[in-house]
């Protein structure tokens, strides 16, 4: 008898436990990502996603309505706008991630076709082949020319 209401009150202190308040970061996903811990996409009417760059560097995007979004860091330090851009019409992902994050992009070859060329210009002044900015090989050395790297 006496096991049995150490089990209730064992049950009883987990449940208590399982209820107590999470850490003080708005998302679990902007912890990973190493965004500061009150960054929401949410507080800006979007959601966060993971994506994946061409090196394997993960990136935080808010997705807004209407096809818009704007990389997480981008959109906090202001090269990218609250509510996000527009993406239809970019026809890769290297393309959309110069856009999100803050750059303007150019087709130089193959327009509208799966292996589009192009150029990426940064607001630093630096202007890359969007496809060595996606892959993280774009810039001086010490720069990967990823999203993380500021």
């Amino acid at each position: 008898m006496k096991s049995k209401g150490t089990l209730v009150v064992i049950g009883l202190m987990a449940l208590l436990l399982g209820c107590s308040e999470q850490k003080a970061s708005e998302s679990p996903l902007a912890d990973s990502l190493q965004l500061p811990a009150n960054f929401d996409c949410a507080k800006y009417g979007g959601t966060l996603e993971v994506k994946t760059q061409g090196n394997g560097q993960r990136y935080g995007v808010c997705q807004f309505e209407d096809n818009r979004q704007c990389e997480a860091w981008a959109m906090l330090d202001g090269r990218c706008p609250p509510g996000g851009l527009k993406v239809t019409g970019y026809v890769t992902p290297a393309a959309v991630f110069c856009a999100i994050t803050g750059g303007s992009y150019q087709v130089s070859a193959k327009s509208n076709m799966p292996q589009e060329q192009g150029t990426c210009s940064l607001s630093n002044g630096t202007v890359c082949d969007v496809w060595k900015y996606y892959n993280g090989t774009c810039g001086a050395a010490g720069d990967s020319g990823s999203a993380a790297a500021r």
